[in-house]
C-alpha cells in the first residue's frame, strides 16, 4: 500500500513540475519566470499547484504514516 502511495504522489508531484519547467523555458523575462514560480509555490488554488502539494501531502503522508 505504501509503494502505491508512494508512486501515486511522486506522479502528481512530477507532472506539475514538468509543466512549470515547460513555462519557464518560454518566458522571456526574469520577471515572468519569478512570477510563475511565486504563483505555483504560494497560490495552491491553482490547479496545477493543487495537484503538487495533494502529491506532496500524499507522499509525506505515506512515508510517516503507513
Amino acid at each position: 500500500m505504501r509503494i502505491i502511495v508512494i508512486i501515486i504522489s511522486s506522479v502528481c508531484i512530477l507532472i506539475p513540475l514538468r509543466l512549470l519547467f515547460m513555462e519557464l523555458k518560454e518566458a522571456k523575462k526574469i520577471n515572468e519566470r519569478i512570477g510563475m514560480l511565486f504563483g505555483f509555490f504560494f497560490e495552491p488554488l491553482e490547479p496545477w499547484a493543487m495537484l503538487f502539494y495533494v502529491g506532496f501531502l500524499g507522499f509525506l503522508y505515506a512515508l510517516i504514516f503507513l
